[in-house]
């Protein structure tokens, strides 16, 4: 039997103590002074017999009591004798992570992350069985345990080492939650060897980002511990950064950012501005005034949204500068230029309608340019030629009047092409010639004159065209009031959607088709409706603009990592040819993704051809913004987890080069799995309730003799 820690057995010298209670004999308390002694000299009493032991069977409980207390604070455990034996073969199973993403590309911290992994290959025996695993966005194990035992013992380290030269940062994000679940299975997995400690060495910068949290829902396996080997900053304390919030046309004055700034940062005043290369040969010299350049104060570990700085015509790509904090490796935001659409909208008006009662005199202010957007609206009537029915410059017709038999003839055509079409029923007669622009049987369309006024009663907001109003705060469309409108007969259009309707369940808006015709049953003329001075009513013809032409005002966000997919840029094409930048093209669909691997400018164009001749789309690729967070994560938060990382621990792991400590931590090892101090603990507990139960029923039968003798 040894003990963990034998020192508590001294405590056992307190069995003494019981021995000394019982051979001490009691002075006797009451004195009664006689006359006749007062002049005989005092002496104290003299013990004439010799002291001799009462309760001896109280007297071994409680000895024993203290002994198996000392015995349990000394954590004995049994050394069998296999376990003796294999101790000299027992090696420790240890996963070493070393964390390869964006943020460890900062000055050394590489080079300091690569020494730190060849000092732990150092220290590793030869019982040891070691994997090595990089880490970013994903887990790459380098060596697997099973590798490392199948290389003889001499070329394990150089092995190692040589992959780890192989090795270097990439731009992805971090997430360390996933990289420790990946060890923790593999060191949980049953192995033919003994193993002494299941171990996993997390060599990274710890940067609050990380995203570990993935680590709450995860049951960690027992016996499996973490050292980590932290890479700080050094010198930099500051740390900035600036994303773009919404990737939209740089053309857009309002492009804003959100400027972000670390908790320990020194620094408060940063600077954003364009690239300076470029610049330099646009701009002379770029001083703290320029239009270029734009001063940001943001405090320690806060964020603030602002406006990018003007941005100088003939700039061929963005790339975002923030200057003025210690950190450089998310310096760079990059903003994709989009060109901004051509939308031609063919109009059939009435041409005398001039005033607020006809349609002409509101429909430029409905549909008017944008930075994203360049809006034409063309009249028919001033066309000097009937136009190519299938003229792809044509976006959109805009049916308001009665149309002759070559304009019916036109449109009947363009819809069937797929053109998209809005058409408004200013009257009964007008309405009819829906019929013959669909070529379906007519039906009766009756004139509504409501008694006071009409309002809107029912709205389908998720519609995508109506899904902007879905908020309390937006859908209340009762305030706009019809004096007039048709009534069109719902069984003649069986593919039709109702998109808003009247309290009395007439359609106002109906979606006819795929997409392709959206009828209104009233106009919005003065004399007809309110809905030229309707708040809502601008925003929902655009909807339904944007809606028919299928058109994407904005980018998605892109970070290094993400998969690619012509899905996700909201492509109609199942396949598309990117380019990454200062890489060559490849083809992307759907089923088969690409992993954006670098931060810059990308293109995707429909075909290799368009890429190769300039007809592509450009698109921003980031870093990840939570690699900009760089603050040390909160170990309490990991500790919370339920991750086996301590002070205490981290104290233990440090001493474990010492022969003296590996042999510490395997008698820690052996007494943890026996816990025999549990044992007598309980065992001790039991002899004290029996002494106690003995000495009082001792103390009830000798009171029960003092009374019979008194009586």
């Amino acid at each position: 039997m040894s003990f963990l820690t034998p020192l508590y057995l001294l405590a056992g010298l307190a069995v003494t103590l019981p021995i000394v209670f019982h051979l001490i004999r009691r002075t006797p308390q009451g004195r009664q002074v006689f006359g006749s002694l007062m002049f005989l000299e005092q002496s104290p009493p003299r013990m004439t017999k010799r002291s001799r032991l009462d309760n001896l069977l109280l007297l071994l409980l409680r000895g024993l009591a203290l002994c198996l207390l000392a015995f349990a604070f000394a954590r004995p455990f049994f050394r069998s004798h296999q376990e003796s034996l294999a101790q000299e073969d027992v090696g420790r199973r240890v996963a070493i992570l070393i964390d390869t993403s964006a943020s460890m590309s900062h000055t050394d911290q590489w080079e300091r992350a690569v020494e730190e992994v060849n000092e732990l290959l150092n220290s590793v025996s030869a019982s040891d069985s070691v994997s090595l695993i990089a880490f970013d966005q994903q887990a790459n194990s380098l060596i697997s345990f099973e590798d490392w035992q199948e290389l003889p013992a001499s070329n394990r380290q150089s092995t190692a080492e040589e992959k780890l030269s192989e090795l270097k940062p990439t731009q992805r994000r971090t997430e360390l939650g996933n990289a420790l679940i990946y060890a923790a299975d593999l060191l949980a997995q049953n192995s033919e060897r003994k193993i002494s400690r299941r171990q996993i060495v997390v060599v990274s910068d710890f940067q609050e980002g990380s995203h570990w949290e993935v680590l709450r829902g995860y049951e960690w396996p027992e016996g499996v511990e973490i050292e980590p080997r932290i890479i700080e900053l050094e010198n930099a304390l500051t740390n900035a950064t600036a994303h773009v919030i919404s990737a939209t046309n740089t053309a857009d004055k309002d492009l804003r950012l959100r400027v972000q700034s670390s908790k320990n940062a020194q620094s408060e005043t940063f600077d954003l501005q364009w690239d300076r290369d470029q610049l330099e040969s646009l701009e002379a010299s770029i001083s703290d005034i320029s239009p270029s350049k734009t001063r940001v104060y943001v405090p320690p570990g806060q964020s603030k949204v602002v406006r990018a700085p003007e941005i100088p015509d003939g700039l061929a790509q963005h790339r975002l500068l923030l200057t003025g904090d210690d950190v450089e490796f998310d310096n760079v935001s990059y903003v994709a230029p989009v060109a901004p659409g051509n939308v031609q909208i063919l109009y059939f008006g009435d041409p005398d309608a001039s005033g607020p009662e006809g349609l002409s005199f509101f429909v430029e202010p409905i549909f008017p340019s944008t930075s994203t957007r360049q809006v034409t609206i063309t009249d028919w009537d001033s066309l000097d030629a009937v136009p190519d029915v299938n003229d792809p410059a044509i976006t959109l017709t805009l049916i308001g009047t009665n149309c002759d038999e070559e304009q019916i003839h036109w449109l009947r055509d363009s819809i069937q092409s797929g053109r998209p079409a809005i058409f408004v029923a200013t009257s009964v007669e007008q309405g009819m010639q829906i019929y013959d622009l669909l070529e379906i049987s007519p039906s009766p369309v009756t004139e509504i004159t409501p008694e006071d006024y009409a309002m809107i009663g029912e709205v389908d907001l998720t519609h995508p065209a109506l899904s902007p109003f879905d908020d309390p705060r937006y859908a209340d469309f009762t305030k706009v009031r019809f004096y007039g409108f048709r009534s069109f007969d719902p069984n003649s259009f069986p593919d039709a959607r109702a998109l808003l309707s009247f309290e009395d369940g007439e359609p106002f808006l109906m979606e006819i088709g795929n997409r392709q015709l959206i009828l209104m049953t009233a106009g919005w003329g003065r004399d007809e409706s309110d809905l030229a001075v309707w708040s809502k009513f601008v925003p929902l013809m655009n909807g339904l603009l944007e809606h028919l032409e299928n058109r994407v005002e904005e980018q998605p966000q892109l970070y290094v990592g993400d998969s690619l997919t012509p899905a996700l840029l909201k492509s109609p094409h199942s396949e598309i040819w990117f380019q990454e930048p200062e890489d060559a093209p490849i083809r992307v669909t759907n089923d088969s993704p690409f992993v954006l691997e670098k931060a810059g400018i990308g293109k995707f164009a429909e075909s290799e051809a368009d890429l190769n001749e300039g007809n592509a789309h450009e698109i921003a690729i980031n870093l990840h913004p939570d690699e900009s967070r760089i603050d040390l994560v909160a170990f309490e938060s990991l500790e919370a987890a339920g991750l086996p990382i301590s002070s205490a621990t981290i104290a233990l792991l440090a001493e474990e080069e010492n022969p003296e400590s590996s042999r510490q931590l395997m008698n820690r090892e052996l007494e943890s799995r026996q816990r025999l101090w549990q044992w007598l603990l309980l065992a001790a507990l039991i002899v004290l309730i029996l002494e106690s139960v003995i000495s009082g029923s001792m103390q009830r039968r000798s009171g029960r003799s003092v009374f019979s003798t008194q009586s």
